[in-house]
């Protein structure tokens, strides 16, 4: 199935040569496309060229009263930045527009369309398509725009200038328009054939999971949402247990747990006949204050006094954390709403985050911690063994990550993945529902075969290599098999609570990799298609973005969300059509 990866905003540049970035870079294997036009019948375009070194090739060629409109495409060969310069003979004002299309060749179906002529009523087609899935787009330089083609087209435009496009779900007649001041103008429609051989390889749509803020319930409107299959609940061990027992207990009903808020969220996942998904932190602000007071405790470098993490193989933080995950698991282990469940504990929180910088390296492997990675190795796999016994119905996750300069100890070499392949060998050979899990998805985070070349100097190396399979990396001995489950979280929310997106409201545009952006839509839709090349199981989506796509479902989900559920046959909501 073809899909718009991206598409930047139209641009309008006075110059001999304009160019201009896509702003997600470029995949392996997608269609590139420009579309280029002027006010005038003079004058002409000389090729296409790009900063990957791609052969673009002229598709169509339109002049008409007073406009002139060109279509190049291009199979792009490389992952990676790239910039598009189009060669022309002299300096004017042109207006163009470029899309990333995945899953479509450089193959036109059906014959191209132009229409022409003085109106402020703009049509574009009939084009007469003889394939399903192709994408169809239709192009017009006129005068200023009032009205843009509706549901199912998705239109970018700038005053006097407008591409739309939409995949096809079946072969047929297509037909569209704009409306505008009267003006001449000219229109292409054509549509590129979808390609037996996509760039990226996409797994399955994920389940979605409502990712909500630790120790509050899922918003109502999202588990009412039939994109949604999951809702993560997130707290701590220190919400949960925060009395000290009078002596170290699995007893679900020793008065020291509390359990209200996971009775809470478990019930209301069953409610609404959603998945439920438990995330409790168990290192350091997660930790209850007498196991702080009781378990060795480190505190990282360059971290505020009372911010510390318990040694991971200290015999009473393993024996009162194994406790607390037997008595919850006697709680829930058996509930079949239950799916997945985690703690980190190679962690400062929640993720993995193993201290590593020069400072704490000295401090953890010299008395009094005696750190070794084989220690470390042993106290996570203890803690999945644990998990795995209480809750033989879940997926046990546990999220991987990286240790700087750490790992291997002793005796090298240094494999920045070493512990966490090491924890991840262990789990799949003998857990049968362990996951992987790793946070920070977002449109910049390389494809598997980007992270599998780039071995340990990715953070994405590890999470990758189930989609190939692995030995013996990072300086282990064992092997993650192909198929393994993994499942993913977003970067960040792309929208606030408020449903606003600047700079300070989005963390800087973190769900974005810092870059501004101007419509969350295609944030979110490239994100969910990074974690579709991952084969994410599951997709921890912030809460925020799901009530955003839905509550603009029929004004943006086109061409967006519309990728994983209205292009697949997933959405049974109103389309408008």
């Amino acid at each position: 199935m073809a899909f718009v990866l991206q598409a930047p905003n139209i641009q309008t540049q006075t110059a001999q040569n304009p160019s201009f970035t896509y702003p997600l870079g470029c995949s392996d294997g997608s269609l590139l496309v420009c579309i280029f036009s002027w006010a005038n019948t003079s004058g002409s375009v000389s090729g296409v060229t790009d900063s990957q070194g791609n052969s673009w090739v002229q598709v169509d060629f339109a002049q008409a009263t007073l406009r002139t409109q060109y279509v190049f495409a291009a199979q792009n060969g490389t992952d990676g930045t790239n910039t598009v310069t189009i060669n022309t003979d002299a300096s004017r004002t042109y207006t163009f527009g470029l899309l990333e299309i995945i899953g479509a060749a450089p193959l036109t179906d059906g014959t191209i369309v132009h229409t022409s002529g003085l109106d402020v009523n703009i049509p574009a087609g009939p084009l007469t398509t003889s394939i399903n899935g192709s994408i169809i787009i239709a192009a017009a330089k006129q005068g200023n725009i009032a009205t843009t083609p509706s549901n199912p087209w998705t239109s970018k435009t700038d005053t006097n200038f407008g591409i739309s496009f939409q995949v096809s779900t079946s072969a047929g007649s297509f037909s569209t328009s704009w409306t505008c001041a009267s003006s001449n103008y000219l229109t292409t429609m054509l549509a590129f054939q979808p390609s037996p051989s996509p760039g990226p390889a996409l797994g399955p749509l994920p389940i979605i999971s409502d990712l909500v803020s630790v120790g509050v319930l899922a918003n109502p409107i999202v588990l009412a949402n039939p994109f949604v299959g999951a809702a993560s609940y997130r707290t701590t061990w220190k919400a949960t247990q925060g009395t000290q027992p009078s002596v170290i207990t699995n007893n679900p009903s020793d008065p020291s747990f509390n359990w209200t808020y996971l009775d809470q969220a478990i019930a209301q996942a069953a409610f609404y006949k959603k998945l439920a998904c438990f995330h409790v932190a168990v290192q350091g602000f997660g930790q209850p204050n007498w196991v702080k007071s009781n378990a060795q405790q480190y505190l990282p470098s360059g971290s505020s006094a009372g911010n510390t993490i318990a040694i991971w193989y200290d015999t009473y933080y393993q024996s009162a954390l194994i406790a607390f995950i037997q008595a919850m698991g006697t709680r829930y282990g058996s509930n079949p709403v239950l799916y997945k469940v985690g703690w980190t504990i190679c962690s400062t929180g929640g993720s993995w985050n193993v201290p590593h910088t020069a400072t704490d390296i000295t401090a953890l492997t010299a008395a009094p911690y005696n750190y070794t990675t084989a220690k470390l190795v042993t106290a996570q796999t203890t803690i999945l063994s644990t998990t795995a016994t209480a809750f033989p119905n879940a997926l046990v996750m546990m999220q991987v990550g990286t240790s700087g300069q750490l790992d291997i100890f002793p005796g090298g070499p240094t494999k920045r993945y070493n512990a966490a392949t090491q924890i991840s060998q262990f789990g799949y050979a003998n857990i049968t529902k362990y996951t992987m899990d790793r946070d920070g998805f977002d449109p910049f985070t390389p494809l598997p075969q980007q992270a599998l070349s780039s071995q340990d100097s990715s953070s994405w190396y590890l999470l990758a290599q189930p989609t190939t399979g692995s030995t013996n990396t990072s300086g282990t001995t064992g092997s993650i098999p192909q198929h393994g489950v993994v499942v993913g979280q977003g970067n960040w929310q792309t929208v606030d609570t408020t449903g606003q997106y600047t700079a300070a409201s989005t963390n800087n545009y973190k769900a974005n990799g810092g870059v501004p952006y101007t419509q969350p839509g295609p944030v979110i839709a490239a994100t969910v298609t990074c974690v579709r090349t991952y084969f994410c199981n599951l997709y921890e989506m912030y809460e925020q973005d799901i009530i955003f796509v839905t509550n603009s479902l029929e004004t943006f989900a086109i061409g967006s969300m519309y990728v994983p559920y209205k292009q697949l046959g997933l959405y049974g909501g109103p389309t408008g059509t």
